[in-house]
């Protein structure tokens, strides 16, 4: 009996060890089973976020070749809409050149160059009468016996100055006459200058029509006549519009306003120099004898005050000089050869001024407008200079 009981108690002990030692060894495989699928999951946890990236680098680069290949795409359609814009600008710019240049070659009438020739011809004449020999003008102009003043001889070769300015006019129209250019603005302003500068001679001959000889009254009279005729007759011809009022008005309206917008130091000096000559040569038409009396302090007898008038009417040609040269200047083309004869004609006129005036202030027989005035040629010579020497000739 106690045999029995004891190797029960063997038994039982028997089996709680190997039931303890199985619960070891299913604790072991529990932990490792633990570990493996802990392994397992971190594992899977990697390659899913390894996929992850790849997956979002792949979509980065497939975002970014498509990004690409629609910035090629618009860069490619915006230059061929550009080159497409611009050939249709170039064949519209061509377009209108040539049918301006027709219109221009049609509107320009058989024998303008000659005309123009004889024009330049006859003021360049008078302008070095005037010039070299102020003394034989003077007996040619006065019917006066009154002797001659020393004021006059500055007032003659000032007066020849202008003359020598119309025939450079002239001459630059009797250009644009041989390329069939009188259509173009620089060369219409040209000739209403040219018609301006007439009138008002002839206008001065009438005020005082008594202190002229008879030859000298018809002589002028006809280079006065002749100098407003051509000009007006070809302007009418070339300018598309006649000689209606309406438009030439517009037109001076328009160059009144563009006169005042400045677009650079060129632009603005050749502005001021519009409005100080302009204003010196009414000036001197409306207010002879105050303005004589402020310029030199004195003045002696009639024929020096229609000197000064008649001076003051030559100046109101160089407006169309300077507005021209103000246009070419904020267009940029001060290069070409019409806008190159322009500050050419500019710098001698300044020059000749200064030359003829200087002296009287040197002197110290001058009035207070004298430094203003000489101011202003030093500024006309500069500018002429410069718009001479700082562009290039280009042949247009």
């Amino acid at each position: 009996m106690e045999a029995a009981k004891e190797k029960t108690y063997e038994t039982a002990s028997t089996l709680k060890e190997t039931a303890e030692r199985a619960k070891e060894r299913a604790e072991e495989a529990t932990e490792a089973t633990k570990e493996k699928l802990s392994e397992t999951a971190s594992t899977a946890k990697e390659k899913a976020e390894q996929a992850k990236e790849a997956a979002k680098e792949k979509l980065s680069d497939t975002a970014s070749t498509a990004k690409n290949t629609a910035e090629r795409a618009k860069g490619a359609a915006s230059e061929t809409a550009s080159e497409a814009v611009n050939r249709i600008k170039s064949t519209a710019d061509g377009t209108a050149k040539v049918t301006a240049e027709t219109i221009g070659q049609a509107s320009t009438p058989q024998g303008a160059s000659g005309v123009y020739g004889a024009l330049t011809a006859m003021h360049g004449a008078l302008g070095s009468a005037h010039l070299l020999s102020p003394t034989l003008a003077s007996d040619f102009i006065f019917a006066s016996a009154e002797p001659f003043d020393l004021l006059q001889y500055p007032l003659h070769r000032l007066l020849g100055t202008g003359h020598l300015a119309a025939a450079w006019s002239m001459w630059i129209l009797k250009g644009a006459a041989e390329k069939r250019r009188l259509h173009l603005p620089e060369f219409q302003r040209l000739n209403l200058g040219l018609t301006t500068f007439a009138a008002a001679t002839l206008g001065v001959n009438m005020l005082h029509w008594e202190l002229l000889r008879p030859s000298a009254a018809l002589t002028a009279a006809a280079i006065a006549g002749i100098t407003a005729a051509a000009p007006t007759f070809y302007y009418s011809r070339t300018s598309g519009h006649g000689l209606r009022a309406g438009p030439i008005l517009q037109g001076l309206t328009h160059d009144l306003g563009n006169l005042m917008q400045i677009w650079g130091m060129k632009s603005a000096v050749y502005s001021a120099l519009t409005v100080a000559i302009l204003g010196a040569g009414s000036a001197y038409m409306a207010m002879p004898y105050e303005s004589l009396m402020n310029v030199f302090t004195y003045t002696e007898g009639p024929d020096c005050i229609m000197l000064w008038r008649s001076i003051g009417a030559a100046l109101l040609l160089l407006p169309t000089w300077t507005y021209n040269l103000k246009e070419a200047a904020d267009a940029d083309v001060l290069h070409k050869p019409q806008f190159l004869d322009l500050n050419t004609g500019l710098a001698m006129t300044g020059l000749a001024h200064l030359i003829m005036l200087g002296p009287w202030w040197l002197q110290g027989s001058c009035g207070p407008l004298m430094p203003h005035i000489l101011g202003t040629w030093a500024a006309t010579f500069a500018v002429g200079t410069w718009g001479v020497f700082g562009n290039k000739h280009i042949p247009v």
